[in-house]
C-alpha cells in the first residue's frame, strides 16, 4: 500500500500550507501542526470540505525543548500511523549575529534542527520497522552558500541538508526514502518574520509557494534525494563548487544588505 497519512509541521502558512493542499488533492490524510490553532482549524476544515480526506490538527510550538516528544505523543493519542513525515517548520532572523537576541537565535536552532532531528528519529524508527515510509526535510538553497546577516539560519540549513543526505544513505534498502527540499526565495511570510524587508535579495523574482509544493510532492513520492525547484535554484550547488568562497561571501552580504 502506498504511504497515505502525512504529518506536516509548519502547516499554517507559506510552503507548508501549499503542501497541505497538494497532499490532500492527491488523497492523503493529514495531521497538521503549527503554533496558530485558529489558522490550522481553518485550513483543516477547508481541506476536508474540498477533498475526501481526514484531517487532524495539533497546536504545538516547535521551539519548546521537548516539542518532538509532545507532538509524537499527541499524534499517538489520535490513533494515527504516520506514513510521511514533512519537517517543514523553520524560521530565520536577519541582522548581524551579535546584534540579535540570543534566545531568539537559539530558537532557530530548536525549531530548524532539534525538533527536526527528534521527529526524524521517532518516526524514522517506526517507518523502518514497518519497512515503508517517506521523510521530507525542508532545507533551502542557502545550504550551499555562506550566510552573512543570517548566519544561524544559513548554518541551520546546511545541517538539514547534510543530515538528510546522511540519513538517506543509512536508510537505503529499508523501504524508507528521505528527501531534502531546497527552495530559493519563495512568496511567504518568512521574509516578514525574519525582518528581511528592504534587502537587495528581496528584489529578485520569487517562486510561488504552490510551485514549490508541487515540486516537493513530486520529488518526495518519486523518492528523490534532493529537490531544487526552478532553474535558478539549481545554480546554487554549482556556485558552491566553482566560485571562490570570499567572492560568494561578498555577494551574499551585498544581497542581504538593506537599501
Amino acid at each position: 500500500m502506498a504511504p497515505r497519512t502525512v504529518l506536516l509541521t509548519g502547516a499554517s502558512e507559506g510552503i507548508g500550507r501549499a503542501m497541505a493542499w497538494v497532499f490532500a488533492r492527491e488523497g492523503h490524510d493529514l495531521v497538521l501542526t503549527a503554533r496558530d490553532g485558529e489558522r490550522l482549524d481553518e485550513l483543516s476544515a477547508a481541506l476536508a470540505a474540498r477533498h475526501p480526506v481526514q484531517t487532524w490538527t495539533v497546536v504545538q510550538d516547535l521551539a519548546e525543548r521537548d516539542a518532538d516528544a509532545r507532538l509524537h505523543a499527541a499524534v499517538a493519542d489520535l490513533g494515527v500511523e504516520v506514513d510521511i513525515l514533512v519537517n517543514n517548520a523553520g524560521y530565520g532572523l536577519h541582522g548581524e549575529f551579535l546584534d540579535r537576541d540570543l534566545d531568539a537565535q537559539l530558537g532557530i536552532v530548536d525549531v530548524n534542527l532539534r525538533t527536526l532531528v527528534g521527529l526524524s528519529h521517532r518516526y524514522g524508527a517506526e517507518m523502518r520497522r514497518r519497512g515503508r515510509g517517506r521523510i521530507l526535510n525542508v532545507a533551502s538553497t542557502v545550504a550551499f552558500l555562506p550566510g552573512p546577516m543570517m548566519s544561524v539560519y544559513f548554518a541551520s540549513k546546511v545541517f538539514v541538508y547534510r543530515f538528510t543526505e546522511s540519513l538517506r544513505a543509512e536508510l537505503k534498502g529499508s523501504g524508507v526514502s528521505v528527501t531534502c527540499l531546497c527552495p530559493g526565495m519563495t512568496e511567504a511570510k518568512f521574509q516578514e518574520r525574519a525582518g528581511m524587508d528592504g534587502i537587495r535579495l528581496a528584489r529578485l523574482d520569487m517562486a510561488s509557494a504552490e510551485s514549490v509544493a508541487e515540486a516537493a510532492y513530486a520529488g518526495t513520492m518519486a523518492g528523490r534525494g534532493v529537490v531544487l525547484p526552478g532553474f535558478r535554484n539549481k545554480l546554487a550547488p554549482l556556485a558552491e563548487r566553482f566560485m571562490p568562497r570570499a567572492a560568494m561571501r561578498a555577494i551574499i552580504q551585498g544581497l542581504m544588505t538593506k537599501t
